[in-house]
């Protein structure tokens, strides 16, 4: 089993216990932001192995430049452009909410009280999936008004930038198969 859906089913359980809304779910909102964003991460890498080790297509020394070079959304499209000829479609979706997903888990993981994802907390705001108004919190809680909302919509764009993903894979048999499995770990339904 690759690591991707491993991460991936390790957010979706999370996004399961935010809902259910316990006592620790905010615990389980990060951990759906953080690992949403690994699972892509995993993806890639995971993708970028098959082309270069499985089907020699591509150089490593030149992936691992590209691996180590850009950050965030960069690396997604010029990963995806090195080995499929073109990425995302810049300023659509998923690859808009994939921004907002990178800076929210960056924001997370990089925690600065004086420098939160602000346009990422404004955008999640203005959909309603915020359950607070974030900017009149004292900026050290931000992190506090993520609501399992926000946790359901990582795990969503997630999903859907991964079906994304699949879609750019060529249309020969072995890709074929690679992209159904994508589709298949990177399920948008939550449920069991």
């Amino acid at each position: 089993m690759n690591f991707s859906a491993i991460a991936i089913q390790i957010a979706r359980h999370a996004v399961l216990r935010a809902h259910e809304g316990h006592g620790h779910a905010f615990y389980a909102i990060y951990e759906a932001i953080v690992f949403a964003w690994l699972a892509l991460e995993a993806l890639l890498n995971e993708q970028a192995y098959i082309e270069v080790v499985n089907l020699g297509h591509g150089e490593k020394n030149v992936h691992d430049a590209l691996d180590r070079g850009a950050g965030g959304f960069k690396r997604v499209q010029a990963i995806l452009t090195y080995f499929y000829g073109r990425g995302l479609k810049d300023g659509e979706q998923p690859a808009n909410d994939l921004k907002h997903l990178i800076s929210l888990r960056h924001g997370l993981s990089h925690y600065r009280f004086e420098g939160p994802p602000t346009s990422t907390l404004d955008q999640l705001a203005q959909r309603g999936l915020m359950g607070k108004d974030w900017s009149e919190q004292q900026m050290i809680s931000w992190p506090m008004t993520l609501t399992n909302d926000v946790a359901h919509w990582a795990y969503e764009t997630t999903c859907d930038t991964a079906h994304a993903i699949a879609d750019l894979l060529p249309s020969d048999d072995y890709h074929a198969n690679e992209a159904d499995l994508i589709r298949n770990n990177f399920d948008r339904n939550i449920m069991p």
